[in-house]
Order: structure tokens, then sequence, then C-alpha cells
């Protein structure tokens, strides 16, 4: 595939500073990740195989506030140096489930109704589909934070229970709302009043669900591996490969492929009849028959920060490496010819990336079509209205392109 491009170095010009954390934060971690679970995998043991469901996102809070500051101070003269020093990190992040996304945004007090802060947070875990959406959130600061938890948990009325040895905050029914009870700054459902119950499955993990099965569920399986599908797993092992370039910052997985009559159904509205169905996919027939891909497992978008470069990688399961191959070749001719159906534009403006693709075969025998898109901002980016302020933006493309079903082929059946 000659339109791929290997990964590019790191272009000159960076200041010496961010590469020497960057080299030395490698080297560090190194060891590390011989010796110990990565964070993803530390999450993973702790969320139950049987209520894994459609999606699945793993966020590296702490790794994406890191990587912000960094880009922040990219920005020339003081600006960028003031705007690291008082923000921090950079908002919003690339993307994320809905079922996180209050979490990263609550108002200020968090520590009065938690416990703890947002900077506290590490890692976070999300699955399930509304209204059922559990999380676990990990953290270095839990031990310590452990107490202030409850206290503050029991000062606003929570009532706590005894689950096979676990303390389990709680309140309300399960999935009740009490708007009377809203709290904007709670960020487990206070934006709602929501129910909510918080237990410790770890010394550095918290769970948060909102109702008891859900709870139930984790608790049970506090300690072990998660029996995690076959595809999944396969797209983990992706995520966390150390071989893998730069540090994984977001990981995103859906096991959905939408029929074409799905599709129609949405784009002609309650009023389309079954002949406009019929005609809608006729017309759409030799795209998808020419470009679409083959039956996959699931797909996943990952977000990575390889120094001051970003890369979003687009990722497919399949069953053997042959069949991987020719879904590569067709995700390239993708990017080669289709088009943004909001945007009117060739797909690879909206990606304008160089790119590298290849398949990855995981130890569970799976085969991953995987194409990755490299951002390198250069200095004259910052004149671009502050786009690439914020880590991910390969990636945050990708994830818009899937959910507003934006280009037929890469998730069409």
């Amino acid at each position: 595939m000659a339109a791929i491009r290997l990964f590019p170095v790191l272009p000159l010009g960076w200041p010496q500073a961010v590469l020497a954390a960057g080299l030395a934060a490698l080297c560090l971690a190194a060891p590390a990740r011989a010796q110990d679970p990565h964070p993803l995998e530390a999450l993973l043991a702790h969320m139950p195989p049987a209520e894994v469901s459609h999606e699945v996102q793993y966020i590296d809070v702490a790794g994406l506030r890191a990587a912000g500051a960094a880009l922040l101070l990219q920005r020339p003269g003081p600006e960028g140096e003031f705007a690291a020093l008082h923000r921090g990190w950079a908002w919003p992040y690339g993307f994320q489930m809905q079922q996180l996304a209050t979490l990263l945004d609550p108002e200020e007090g968090m520590p009065s109704r938690v416990g703890f802060a947002l900077t506290d947070i590490g890692q976070m875990l999300g699955w399930g589909d509304l209204p059922d959406v559990p999380v676990l959130v990990r953290s270095s600061a839990f031990p310590a934070a452990a107490g202030r938890l409850a206290a503050v948990l029991t000062e606003r009325g929570f009532e706590s229970r005894e689950v096979g040895g676990t303390t389990v905050f709680h309140r309300f029914a399960d999935d009740a709302l009490s708007l009377v009870s809203r709290d904007p700054a709670d960020p487990f459902g206070g934006h709602l009043g929501r129910a909510a119950r918080l237990a410790f499955v770890a010394d550095d993990i918290l769970a948060v669900t909102p109702n008891w099965p859900s709870m139930d569920a984790v608790l049970a399986a506090e300690g072990g591996d998660a029996a995690l599908d076959a595809d999944l797993a396969a797209l983990i092992d992706l995520a966390v490969d150390p071989d893998q370039p730069g540090d994984l910052l977001q990981f995103w997985t859906s096991d959905y492929s939408i029929p074409r009559t799905t599709v129609a159904i949405r784009e002609l509205g309650p009023t389309g009849t079954p002949e406009q169905i019929a005609q809608w996919i006729d017309r759409h027939r030799a795209e998808l028959d020419v470009l679409g891909l083959p039956p996959y497992g699931r797909l996943a978008i990952i977000d990575r920060q390889d120094g001051a470069d970003m890369i979003g990688v687009l990722a497919y399961t399949f069953p053997n490496p042959a069949v991987a191959q020719f879904a590569l070749e067709r995700l390239d001719r993708i990017v080669e010819v289709a088009e943004s159906r909001r945007r009117r534009q060739p797909l690879g403006e909206v990606l304008p990336y160089p790119r590298d693709g290849f398949v990855y075969e995981a130890g569970n025998g799976r085969a991953i079509a995987v194409m990755a898109f490299r951002f390198s901002p250069t200095p004259e980016d910052w004149s671009e209205a502050n786009l690439f302020s914020t880590p991910g933006q390969p990636s945050r493309r990708l994830y818009d392109l899937m959910i507003t079903v934006d280009v037929l082929p890469l998730i069409l059946d």
C-alpha cells in the first residue's frame, strides 16, 4: 500500500526539555511494564465478564492532564506558559463515552462531596448501556482518601452496608433520580441527583454503580481476571503492548456494526416507506460493496501520545490474518476515496495525517487490522485558533466519524 507511510520521527525544533522528559519517562516506565499490570489491565480485573456491554472505554486522566500541559507549553510566547501553569491540563479531553463525560467536568467543590479532587484521579474504566453505567476509578490518593470519602458521604446522608466484607456506601433506590438532591459538584451522578453505590474494590480502585445488581457483579469479580471475549482481549493486547509507540491515553471499543436498513430508516425518518428504504440501500450498494469491510468482531479507537506527537489508532478484529489484511487494504482505500457526508469533503482531508497500516496478531489468535494516524504539530499550528491545544486530535476525529456514521463503509455491515 504505497499510500501508507511509516511513522515519522519527532519534528525538529521542539523544546529539548519535552523530548528529554519523554525519554526519561519511557526509560523509567520500561521496568514497571515488565513487573506490574498496565492500569487498564488492573481495572479490567474488576469488570464483571457477564456485564461487558457494547461499549467499553478507558481514560488515563493523569496522562491526558500531563499531555495537555506539555502541549500548552509549546504555544509561542508567555501565553502558553501562563496557560500551562494556571490550567494544568487542556479541556476538553479527546473524547469520552457519555458514561464518563460528567465525571471529568464537575463543578467546584468536588473534594467536599467525595473526599478527593479531580486532579487525584489516575485512570477510569466505564462500560454499560444507559441508564446502567458502572465506572471504576483508580487513584494513588485513594488509600489516604478512604476515610475522608466515608466521612463526607455519611455527612451527606449516604448509608453503608457490608457486602462480603466490603463496605458499600449507597443512597436511593436502584437507578432512582432525585432532582431535589442534585449536586453538580458530585461527579458520581450528582448532576442528576442519581442513586449511587460506592465501594473500594482495591486499595486504589473505587467502584461506582447506580444500582445493587451492578455493584454485586463488580464485587463478585474482585481480585479475578475478567474473562474477556476474544475480540476485546485482542484489542486490550494491542492497547497495552509496550512495543507500540507512545503512551496509552484513551481506549474505546464497540461491537456495533450497523445494518444498512437501520441507517436507511434513520436517514429517511419516520415517514420513509419500504420502497424508499430499498432505494436508499441501492444507492449506496456500490460504495459499500467496493469499500465495505468484511464482518468484524469489534472495532476500537486508541489514543496515544508519543512525545509531542498525537496518534489516533483505528482497529478492527478478525478471525485470521488473511481477512485482517484484506480489511486493511479496504481501510486504506476508504481513506483515499471515501467522503465525509457531513463535511462534504474527502475523508483524506478530514484525516490529513501520515498513516501507518499493519496487521497485529494477538496472543489469542485474533488478528487486528490497524490504521494509525500520527499528527506532529508544529509551532505554526498554534495560529489555528487553539485547534491543537488539546491531546487526541486524530482520535477525536475518528470517534466523531464513528458515532455520527459519517463514513458509511467504516461501520456498516
